[in-house]
């Protein structure tokens, strides 16, 4: 069963067939390279970004994890975890507390695709508000077009589940540009692109 991520699915939503494809095969391929390093590159950072919300100190939380990123291998790696979590320090969102802190596995099926939402943490602010939040670590600015599919996608994939959250709920925190994408309303014509595109995928999975 082809099985694709919420952000996944919000970027092939406007990218031409050959870029689509390259989603897609990394997708059904994760363990092959270079898609194999693609989580665990920046986990280090997402890691403790959830530990920096729950913690009274996020600054010490974060230089902690920033000495553990010191010790990694490779120094591109070294740098881009350098670069994001000491942008994480100097944002609001190091002020920001959250508790309950969680990594939901949810998904929903459209069609013949598993859609998975993928979120980095779920959390609960101090008014008990559920947050569903997702980092973008990367050093080139996310699409905010994209950004905003995919918290719709989101969104959509949770009210299959019957969980019912505002849609401000859910957020996407583009780390090094120091925004954070947040959505009022779910627009039907996202989801109905989504719906087009899950059939594309059925086509295409299969001759990957």
């Amino acid at each position: 069963m082809p099985s694709v991520s919420a952000k996944s699915m919000a970027e092939m939503m406007s990218l031409p067939g050959y870029a689509q494809m390259s989603i897609l095969a990394s997708q059904k391929y994760p363990k092959k390279a270079p898609n194999a390093f693609r989580v665990p590159y920046y986990s280090p950072a997402t890691a403790a970004f959830r530990a920096a919300y729950r913690a009274e100190d996020a600054h010490i939380v974060l230089m902690d994890a920033l000495a553990k990123a010191a010790t990694k291998k490779l120094q591109h790696q070294r740098d881009n975890l350098e670069r994001v979590i000491r942008a994480f320090d100097a944002s609001p969102q190091s002020e920001r507390r959250l508790n309950s802190i969680r990594v939901p596995r949810i998904d929903a099926s459209v069609g013949a695709v598993l859609l998975r939402a993928s979120p980095d943490l779920e959390g609960q602010d101090s008014k008990g508000s559920r947050k569903v939040i997702y980092f973008h670590c990367g050093s080139l600015k996310f699409d905010a077009e994209a950004a905003k599919r995919l918290l719709e996608i989101s969104h959509w994939i949770y009210e299959q589940n019957e969980i019912d959250l505002d849609p401000a709920a859910f957020e996407m925190l583009d780390v090094s540009a120091g925004v954070l994408h947040r959505v009022k309303t779910i627009r039907p014509t996202t989801i109905k692109n989504m719906k087009s595109t899950s059939k594309l995928i059925e086509q295409l999975w299969e001759g990957l």
